[in-house]
């Protein structure tokens, strides 16, 4: 049927024609135009990616599918009965409109006046990225070592991020240190050397920045 002899069927009553490739309806004064299905044909680009997907993509899908297995499980175990994160959620949508909020919502119980009351639990950062799970801090005199390996390539984890080092003296807990070791994540290693006239022990804080500066890690914390 012709494009023109179709638009005719449809001024003269006809409510519903296929016109290359699409359905033409018509109800009351109005016209709906819609792809037929039956003529659909299948993304064959698609298919070739999904064909070209590397080990490596094949092993996150495979490990995502675990995540979410582990997920259901935890869900019915801990989730349902004591709904923790539930409210956690609610809590950071009420509280944590800014940066500001964020850092007051999750350290004032941690401080005391104008100083760091508990180092322990106190953060300097929280964010999305992950830590690698074998960190470790040794130290040599005024000199302290980190260690760890972490060779992920992955949207949590680029062996390009940055390590940045929080730093809390005991005897100065009102005066955060930041320190940058120039450090990758990639590289495995990282050492600064701490001042010793500032007292003889120090609060230490790893996490990892992005390098374009738009995501962090959650940090880790040691004492040394």
């Amino acid at each position: 049927m012709g494009i023109l002899s179709s638009i005719t069927s449809l001024l003269t009553g006809q409510k519903r024609i296929r016109v290359s490739g699409q359905t033409i309806t018509r109800k009351k004064d109005n016209t709906y135009v819609a792809r037929t299905s039956r003529n659909r044909q299948p993304n064959k680009r698609r298919g070739e990616r999904r064909k070209r997907r590397s080990e490596k993509q094949q092993a996150c899908n495979e490990s995502f599918r675990g995540q979410r297995k582990f997920y259901k499980a935890f869900r019915v175990v801990v989730m349902l009965p004591y709904p923790a994160w539930d409210f956690f959620a609610e809590w950071m949508r009420r509280v944590a409109h800014t940066g500001d909020n964020c850092f007051h919502a999750i350290n004032h119980k941690y401080m005391n006046g104008n100083e760091v009351g508990c180092p322990a639990l106190f953060h300097f950062s929280r964010g999305e990225l992950g830590m690698p799970w074998d960190m470790a801090v040794t130290r040599v005199g005024e000199v302290v070592m980190f260690t760890w390996h972490d060779d992920r390539d992955c949207p949590h984890a680029r062996g390009s991020d940055r390590l940045l080092v929080g730093l809390l003296y005991d005897e100065y807990r009102d005066r955060p240190v930041l320190i940058d070791p120039h450090a990758l994540r990639g590289h495995g290693a990282a050492s600064i050397t701490l001042d010793p006239k500032y007292g003889a022990v120090a609060h230490v804080y790893l996490f990892f920045e992005r390098v374009d500066k738009r995501a962090y890690s959650d940090d880790q914390y040691f004492l040394s």
